[in-house]
Formats: C-alpha cells, structure tokens, sequence
C-alpha cells in the first residue's frame, strides 16, 4: 500500500473522531471509525469523480466552482451558502499538524576519484556509474625487467651471493682453514675454505661400524648338515691364523697391546675381532 494513501486515510480518520466528539461521543469503536471513514471517503470521492466529469464535458481539464457546485446538487448535497456557514461554526474542532513522514535515506558513501562519464550505448534511465576503483583492475606487481644486461647483472649477484653464503656457513658448521681473505667487503671475508677431515668420534663407535676389511672379505659358506659345531663344556677356543706374521705385524701388535693396557676404562678400548675355527 502506498505511503501517502495511508496518511491520507489517518488524516481522515482523526477528521471523522473530531466530528464524533462535537456530535457529543465521548468514545468509539475502532469498527465504527472505520466504517465512517470509509462513507466519508467515497463521499469525497464520488463528489471529485462528478466534477472531473462535469469538467470534460465543457473541454476543460482541471474542475472550477462551478463543477464542484454542480456535483453537490447532483449527488443532493447541501448548497454553497450551507457549506460557508458550517465552515464558520463556533464550535469547531482544529486539529494539530501533523508531522510529515519523510521516506528513509540511503547513507551515501564516500566518493573516491572523479566520476567517469557515460558511454554513448548506455541509456539515460540507468543509474550513473559507480567509483572507478570498483570496477577498474590495478595491478599490483611490477612488470618483469626484459633487458638482456640488468638481467645477467642480477643473475651474477645471485649467484656471488648464494656462493658467499654457504662459504659462511660452511665455515660455522665445520672445521675448515681459510687459505685467502678479501679485501673488498663486497666480496666478503672469506673468499677461499678448504674443509678439514671430521674429528674422530668416540672409540666404541668402530665396534658398531663395519670397515673396509668387513666389507671386501667374503660372506661365510652356509652351514650344512654334517657339520659339527664346537662343544660348549670347551673352555677354549682355536683361533684360526690365516696370514703369517712378519716382524713388522709384531711389532704393530706390541703397540696395539701397549694402547690397551695404558686406558684403564674397558669402554673406551678398541674392540677385538676374533675369528672362530669351526669343526668339521
């Protein structure tokens, strides 16, 4: 229902509750101002239909008195002079304005940039167009340098810069011995590492580790049915001598046994591999 049919009707209402309380009503009904506010209403309405009439007849478009008076006496209603007089009564009713009811505004927001004009396709019943950063991109990377020098140039600082950063960390993280320093602070302090062989680790490790003689000498031959393995009622057990001793083994081995006996602690002693003679 439209906004100004239904202030018109509430204006109507509160003419119709002002004639009832001159009439004498203390109260009505809210069934009873509507129906008398709809006999009123098409009163009215019958009376401006009747002087739109009136009006076409004599080829005129807007209704004057004379219309007016023509449809009161049509329609039986009072005369002209009766209407003055009871405009004129004493006792009459005013009622207080009553505020106008303004339609809600949308908040308008803050205009960003100049406005762009319309383009000639666009008609002018369409709204106009919105700010141009919500409908236009910007990118926001830089283009891609395509120039053959500046490129070999940063190719050549990446990789001087990648080379000086493992240099220094290299030089954190292991032994190494600097052979040439450089002088330009560009280049940075150290131009030329050579790494030192790792430290030896703790001696029990080379009991876990396998060396090279593990490695190269042959698996042994998997055991058949026939072979007989050594008592264990035996308190000894034969060790098989594969190679000749020359003088120098001895002499190695004296050292060796002269290594073991100066560590007091068992666990940090060299291992000692021995070899069992099975027989057969």
């Amino acid at each position: 229902m439209d906004d100004t049919y239904v202030a018109r009707r509430k204006a109507l209402t509160v003419a119709v509750a002002a004639l009832c309380l001159e009439a004498g009503y203390g109260s009505a009904t809210d069934n009873a101002l509507a129906t008398f506010t709809e006999m009123i209403q098409s009163y009215i309405t019958e009376i401006g239909r009747l002087s739109q009439a009136y009006a076409e007849v004599a080829f005129r478009t807007q209704p004057t008195l004379a219309d007016v008076h023509m449809s009161l006496v049509a329609i039986g209603g009072p005369q002209s002079a009766a209407l003055v007089e009871y405009a004129k009564r004493p006792n009459k009713r005013h009622l207080t304005r009553q505020l106008r009811n303004y339609p809600p505004q949308s908040p308008k927001g803050m205009p960003v940039g100049p406005k762009l004009p319309r383009s000639s396709n666009m008609p002018d019943y369409l709204p106009s167009l919105p700010d141009a950063h919500t409908f236009i991109s910007t990118p926001t990377y830089l283009k891609p340098n395509m120039d053959y020098k500046q490129v070999r140039e940063q190719l050549a600082m990446q990789k001087e810069s990648t080379r000086r950063g493992l240099s220094q960390f290299l030089a954190k993280t292991r032994p190494s011995r600097v052979l040439a320093s450089g002088a330009d602070p560009t280049i940075g302090s150290t131009c030329l590492i050579i790494p030192m062989p790792p430290e030896p680790g703790p001696v029990y490790l080379t009991a876990i580790m396998p060396t090279d003689e593990d490695r190269l000498s042959p698996p042994p031959p998997p055991l058949s049915s026939d072979t007989v393995l050594p008592d264990s009622n035996e308190d000894s057990i034969d060790v098989m001598d594969t190679t000749t001793t020359t003088g120098d083994d001895t002499s190695s081995q004296e050292e060796k046994d002269e290594a073991e006996t100066s560590t007091d602690n068992p666990f940090l002693r060299p291992p000692k591999r021995m070899k069992l003679r099975l027989k057969l």
